[in-house]
């Protein structure tokens, strides 16, 4: 079917080496002239996305790994943690005395300031301002959230797993990971933006490098792989295109006849 509807990862797809890839930029603009919807499909939180939005021009996103989707400020899916398992992990967290962040919609916020030895792995992925509050000021049972981030050694992935089957321990870097609720999958937000434009999956394109893009590819009609991305990954997609920083995003659009 033809293709109506374009998604594309972020991270090692339009964004490489801490940069956007300028031929990715083009590519966006182009499809977007031949009115071509496109959405941003992402881990990253909303906060995290929205300056790359606005500076794209791109009016849609999906969010945490397919939690959280809107078009425009429009909510169209939401899916954040129970109040039960972010305590959960709080405390444990707490009781190893260990930094953590929680995403919420409107901010990032934690209860202790970030170590300076970890404020670097915060800048090398351009994160947006966290705030820091006291314990009287968080209240987890009226504030949704969507993710958290934990900065542990590898050797505690398991332990943090094991303490609730609600959770996913997704490791991005030696030193953290991201904490997301059991069985997330982006096509879950993604499905939902089609839901809101009456489009088929059949007709939407999906383009990515990691793991967490698989979903996409299998719900999907069109799916591509960048050609950075891990062989068990590419071999999900329909076809794989060339690495990001080869101008992989904007190769396969124009191979498609989308731009």
């Amino acid at each position: 079917m033809p293709i109506q509807f374009v998604f594309l990862d972020i991270d090692g797809t339009i964004y490489s080496h801490g940069r956007l890839v300028p031929s990715a930029v083009k590519a966006i603009q182009r499809l977007q002239h031949n009115h071509i919807p496109v959405a941003l499909c992402t881990g990253r939180s909303l906060l995290h996305t929205r300056t790359l939005q606005c500076r794209l021009g791109i009016r849609h996103g999906v969010y945490f790994n397919g939690s959280l989707a809107l078009t425009d400020n429009t909510i169209v899916h939401s899916s954040p943690f129970e109040p039960h398992v972010v305590e959960l992990l709080m405390s444990y967290l707490e009781s190893e005395e260990r930094s953590y962040l929680l995403h919420s919609q409107e901010r990032i916020f934690t209860v202790h300031p970030v170590p300076d030895h970890f404020t670097s792995i915060l800048r090398s992925f351009d994160f947006p301002p966290v705030y820091v509050l006291s314990d009287t000021d968080v209240n987890i049972s009226k504030t949704p959230i969507f993710q958290m981030n934990a900065f542990i050694p590898q050797e505690m992935d398991h332990a943090l797993q094991s303490l609730t089957n609600e959770c996913f321990v997704y490791r991005w870097d030696a030193y953290a990971v991201d904490l997301q609720r059991a069985k997330s999958d982006k096509s879950h937000g993604a499905l939902a933006l089609l839901r809101q434009f009456d489009i088929a999956p059949e007709s939407a394109l999906h383009i990515g490098d990691g793991g967490n893009d698989i979903g996409m590819f299998q719900r999907l009609g069109h799916s591509v792989a960048m050609g950075n991305a891990p062989r068990e990954v590419q071999e999900q997609a329909d076809w794989t295109t060339t690495e990001a920083r080869e101008n992989g995003v904007y190769n396969a659009l124009h191979k498609l006849n989308l731009i």
